[in-house]
């Protein structure tokens, strides 16, 4: 599968009706093509049979990845041991994502035989962005803001951070990434903060890229949770996406966000099962 960088709003996709699981998946791919141009020393690699990126970083697995694997019958097991000797060569941990389309169709038995153990199991989600359900309830005195500026940003990293229960060091490429890339009107990246009671409790990231609105790092710290506050937050993102003239927004939704995203009108385009490489200790 191919997919293309972003380059202009008119390259948005022209109707909800052009939604597939390969769109969402594109948006994906263009979100690390975009991340990998930014980051220090990635590599990012797209041919007809494989996208893969590797960015050297060892702080978790999600910078070096296999996104797309369609390998022909007689390629398929050097294909996979050379993608596999890339990251074991330099001891890097890393993910291979595995998806309907995904070829050959045994690939995650291909990959288990090989050592690498199912990390996780996320549900490639769209919704038209006229029918978002709009009216959700939130806590009173919240409020979303767009980050604008260096100082923003910086609120926005500690409730990324914390949101997700991560180490610092984890975001931390991420994190430089976007400072990189800045906070302009421009696309591609829009960051967002949720506020309560004049405090930073959520963060989320608006991704325009491969024709759609992609919604990414929803996060509530957890003083703040169950109040409605993550499906404000992205709810916030996709009106601004509207307002911006996208048809469509995707997202890649855990198993206990999915109930959440379906009740907003996102509807399932398939799942995608990640395998990871165990990393020696």
């Amino acid at each position: 599968m191919k997919t293309r960088a972003f380059e202009s709003p008119g390259d948005i996709l022209a109707a909800p009706s052009e939604t597939s699981a390969a769109v969402i998946e594109a948006n994906i791919v263009d979100y690390w093509r975009t991340c990998c141009a930014h980051m220090p020393g990635a590599q990012f690699h797209e041919d007809d049979e494989m996208t893969w990126f590797v960015t050297g970083v060892t702080s978790a697995p999600w910078y070096n990845q296999v996104m797309v694997t369609q390998l022909a019958a007689e390629e398929v097991d050097k294909r996979i041991d050379e993608a596999l000797n890339l990251f074991a060569g330099r001891e890097l941990p890393m993910l291979w994502s595995v998806t309907g389309s995904t070829r050959p169709p045994d690939l995650a038995r291909l990959l288990q035989a090989r050592g690498l153990i199912q990390a996780g199991t996320l549900t490639g989600m769209a919704v038209d962005l006229e029918a978002l359900m709009d009216d959700l309830p939130a806590p009173q005195g919240f409020a979303v803001e767009r980050v604008r500026d260096a100082a923003a940003f910086q609120r926005w990293r500690r409730a990324y951070v914390d949101g997700f229960e991560m180490p610092e060091g984890a975001a931390r490429a991420l994190i430089d990434c976007y400072a990189t890339i800045g906070f302009d009107d421009d696309p591609p990246f829009r960051h967002y903060i949720g506020v309560l009671g004049g405090k930073t409790v959520a963060s989320a990231t608006l991704f325009l890229g491969a024709g759609v609105a992609g919604v990414w790092h929803v996060g509530t710290i957890p003083a703040a949770r169950r109040q409605g506050i993550g499906a404000a937050m992205t709810l916030a993102t996709l009106k601004d996406a509207r307002a911006l003239g996208y048809a469509v927004g995707t997202l890649y939704a855990s198993e206990m966000g999915t109930a959440v995203y379906r009740r907003m009108g996102f509807q399932e385009y398939g799942k995608a099962v990640q395998y990871a490489r165990p990393v020696a200790s």
